[in-house]
């Protein structure tokens, strides 16, 4: 699996010397964490947990067939996107502090609906496990909140519960889907915590990174919520077999959407 950083917008070149090297490590920088990050997913075509929500079929369909993004990548941007990384990085040290720390990291997926994804921590809280998920967001949007989950990371969520019960169950039915090899860290957690599963709770915690003002909302697991986006992901799965398009739906978003230009063609991958 490669992963390739295209249409980069540089500074202009004004004879800065240090500013035109850090800005070409930066980019072989992104490229390197990006590949990393690639190298440790189980799926090579897949749903990404991160994406699912906010978005509509036929965006998510263009990321399953690995349509290359319109949106200009600037050096800018990725030096934003470490700060958000290295947030993470602190809770990660603060969390190994405590007593109730129970996991960091782990990747999880479902060949059925070919959805994957990767969440930030695990922890343990009066015998019961939460899954959480770390968010670094601009002060603007901080104030937003009013302790409600926004619909993109509700679906991350949902989605990060329902893997890891579904990975939880193939090792204890002994599935062949489940392969033990590779999800060594997996098989730890659910030998060693197993009487807590399945999980039912996650918290989404926000930080706003003007400020360092915290926040957590508590989501609880929603059935139904999966029930329909398991037959989402079928259904685009089946366009993508049968390289259809899903009905267009305009909405708000999709002035931030990656695939503007792109949208309304079939012809942009090949199975």
């Amino acid at each position: 699996m490669n992963y390739d950083i295209t249409d980069l917008i540089f500074s202009e070149d004004k004879g800065q010397v240090y500013t035109s090297i850090i800005e070409e490590a930066i980019i072989k920088h992104g490229i390197w964490r990006n590949q990393k990050r690639l190298d440790g997913y189980k799926l090579e075509r897949a749903f990404h947990a991160s994406g699912i929500g906010n978005v509509c079929d036929r965006e998510l369909l263009y990321q399953f067939a690995k349509v290359p993004s319109e949106r200009k990548q600037t050096t800018q941007n990725m030096k934003r996107l470490d700060n958000g990384t290295y947030v993470h990085l602190r809770y990660d040290e603060y969390l190994k502090f405590s007593e109730n720390y129970v996991a960091m990291n782990l990747h999880m997926y479902d060949e059925e609906h070919f959805i994957q994804g990767s969440f930030d921590q695990i922890i343990l809280s009066k015998d019961k496990l939460y899954i959480v998920d770390l968010k670094s967001i601009k002060d603007e949007n901080f104030l937003k909140i009013f302790g409600k989950a926004p619909e993109g990371y509700y679906a991350q969520l949902q989605a990060y519960i329902w893997m890891m019960n579904l990975n939880y169950e193939q090792w204890k039915n002994e599935d062949k889907k489940f392969e033990l090899e590779e999800n060594k860290k997996l098989v730890e957690l659910f030998e060693k915590y197993e009487k807590y599963f399945p999980i039912t709770k996650a918290i989404l915690f926000f930080e706003d990174k003007d400020n360092q003002l915290t926040e957590e909302i508590i989501i609880d697991y929603d059935e139904k919520f999966i029930e329909k986006l398991k037959e989402r992901l079928k259904s685009i799965k089946k366009c993508y077999n049968d390289n259809t398009l899903p009905d267009r739906r305009m909405n708000d978003n999709c002035k931030w959407c990656n695939h503007k230009k792109a949208c309304g063609r079939n012809d942009l991958w090949t199975k």
